[in-house]
């Protein structure tokens, strides 16, 4: 039987979390963007719960030979694989699963706010309700419009998890319940996303602030307590090296403009980024034009100087003043550490998605400051008045944002109105007109981005495409050669370049190119398929055979291709009565 402060506490925790729940709704009928396809629709892993061992040894790119990554998620595998089989392959489960990991984190945020402001044992000097301080973090985290990247985009599970973990730990760590359940949830945490190997820091930060451990009589139990993070630290590179080979095991054929003199110097400014997303969450975008901080003379080293001193007095003001909002501001920032370091993370430099664990520790803070503001009784009513406002304009902001994630041509136009000096933008808007049908504003949206990055090989690629699907074959040849020589791993290219140069006569050029595609990616089945109908051609009867054997696979082409392959096979037999060999001298 609950009390009257519990289930006051029970009535605003559903609160929290139906509000969650409800300011996405507009949401569920989005479909596939960005990535999406390629990593639900396109992934034969998810079909079969025998591949579980897969996700734990190649990156996360692993089920797609022809692509490549220093990422190592899993548990994003995991997940996509139980709702693959209880939704199916369709986008709508996919987003019921990102609707209600939010509102579960969002409960998690309440829940957090409440056992720090009431029971954690940190030294309070700030007045307020600790039940006012958890409501308050809690819907500013469930209705803030930063975290629609993370939860619109399917894509944006990993961050979703990793929230989830890390507050489940934290969770127990204030509570100061089970070491080992701690351990056991920040490897789920890291193994969801690697940003999370950060917040193992929370738990001697939260020792330190606490007091916890210094009226130890004894170094034993200290060590216990920290033997399950390290056994976790442990496993998880462990776990990492064995299926990347190695903690960073790949590299960008195309890096941008980087090192450790620009990274230094635009870390200040993306942080004042960050802050001025959490404060102001206005013109969201999915790809920011992000260009490094050069010189230290750049108004916006200044600035991002400017905002790290301000954050280091509230953090001392805090420190002073109330140590629960002090290990809030901790958790804002140490998730965001490694993203200041913009060489790692590509073209995107700058990511909403980022925000979305660092809003928890934001929200705490703004909890706990709100509910001492609340507390004096000449301005609680405006306080609160203001509260209400606040969280009603922010939640009209999500609602409001949900739709430009509806397709990739809603996504892509937005983002390039916002940034149209962008490449990536322009490219992926470029494929949203193409799919559209729309093929001469996608050579044009291709140019564009060629033009402002002739290094690159993704628009020279997209170009190319179209330029063949507008029966310009010369010009698609040329940009699928551009693009196989910036980056001579994607099997793509080569294979596109197969077909161009099989629609222009010279079948000799175009085997060696499905060749160059499989060598690269030796589960390409289209290249063998197309390699198969080189040989035929050729009268290489048994090469087209083996050719269409390795092309077949389940899915709406396997009838096509099992014809071929019977064609293929009737031909060698015809010609081996005839008593001719025509696959003797052929490559």
């Amino acid at each position: 039987m609950l009390t009257g402060k519990r289930s006051r506490e029970a009535i605003y925790a559903l609160l929290v979390g139906l509000l969650a729940a409800s300011v996405y709704l507009n949401s569920l009928g989005n479909g596939f963007v960005y990535d999406d396809f390629a990593q639900i629709v396109q992934n034969q892993w998810l079909g079969d719960f025998r591949n579980i061992p897969a996700f734990f040894k190649t990156e996360v790119w692993g089920f797609h030979p022809g692509l490549m990554s220093n990422y190592y998620r899993p548990v994003m595998h995991l997940l996509n694989m139980v709702v693959y089989h209880l939704f199916g392959p369709g986008p709508m489960g996919f987003h019921i699963a990102n609707l209600l990991l939010h509102s579960a984190n969002s409960l998690l945020v309440f829940l957090l706010a409440l056992f720090i402001f009431r029971e954690a044992g940190l030294d309070p000097r700030l007045s307020g309700d600790p039940v006012t301080a958890a409501l308050a973090a809690g819907i500013i985290f469930a209705v803030h419009p930063a975290h629609t990247e993370a939860v619109d985009w399917i894509g944006g599970s990993p961050d979703l998890l990793m929230a989830f973990f890390s507050l489940c730990a934290l969770v127990f760590l204030v509570k100061r319940k089970s070491p080992w359940l701690q351990g056991l949830f920040f490897l789920l945490a890291m193994l969801s996303k690697e940003p999370a190997v950060m917040l193992l820091m929370a738990v001697p930060l939260f020792d330190i602030i606490s007091g916890r451990g210094q009226h130890s009589a004894k170094a034993a139990p200290l060590w216990k307590r920290y033997a399950p993070l390290a056994v976790a630290i442990i496993i998880y590179f462990g776990l990492r090296i064995n299926a990347l080979g190695g903690l960073v095991a790949f590299k960008e054929p195309n890096p941008p403009v980087g090192g450790l003199l620009p990274a230094a110097l635009s870390a200040p400014f993306l942080f004042a980024r960050y802050m001025a997303k959490m404060l102001l969450p206005a013109g969201l975008n999915v790809a920011y034009n992000f260009q490094p901080v050069l010189s230290i003379s750049d108004p916006r080293a200044i600035e991002g100087c400017a905002a790290i001193l301000v954050f280091a007095a509230m953090l001392g003001f805090s420190a002073y003043k109330d140590k629960r909002i002090f290990f809030g501001l901790c958790l804002l920032v140490l998730p965001l550490l490694p993203v200041f370091y913009f060489p790692a993370l590509g073209r995107v430099a700058f990511g909403e998605r980022y925000l979305y664990f660092p809003l928890a520790g934001f929200s705490l803070a703004v909890g706990g400051l709100f509910a001492a503001a609340a507390s004096n009784g000449k301005a609680k009513n405006t306080v609160l008045t203001a509260g209400v406002l606040v969280a009603a304009l922010l939640s009209v902001a999500t609602v409001y944002r949900n739709p430009v994630w509806k397709s990739d041509l809603t996504l892509w136009s937005d983002a390039a109105m916002k940034s149209p000096d962008g490449y990536v933008p322009l490219v992926n808007l470029g494929v949203a007109e193409y799919k559209a049908g729309n093929i001469q504003k996608a050579i044009t949206l291709y140019q564009k981005a060629a033009m402002l990055d002739p290094s690159d090989y993704e628009a020279f690629f997209y170009l190319g495409k179209a330029y063949l699907a507008a029966k310009e074959n010369v010009f698609a040849e040329g940009s699928f050669l551009q693009a196989t020589r910036a980056n001579p791993r994607f099997a793509e290219s080569y294979y596109y370049l197969g077909v161009t140069f099989w629609e222009e006569g010279e079948p000799g050029l175009a085997k060696e190119a499905y060749k160059a595609a499989i060598a690269r990616d030796p589960l390409y089945h289209e290249a063998y398929n197309n390699l198969g109908g080189v040989y035929f051609a050729e009268g290489s009867y048994l090469k087209a055979a083996g050719a269409y054997r390795m092309a077949l696979q389940p899915g709406p082409e396997e009838a096509a291709v099992r014809f071929n392959l019977a064609l293929a096979l009737e031909k060698a037999r015809e010609k081996n009565k005839a008593g001719t060999f025509p696959d003797a001298d052929k490559n």
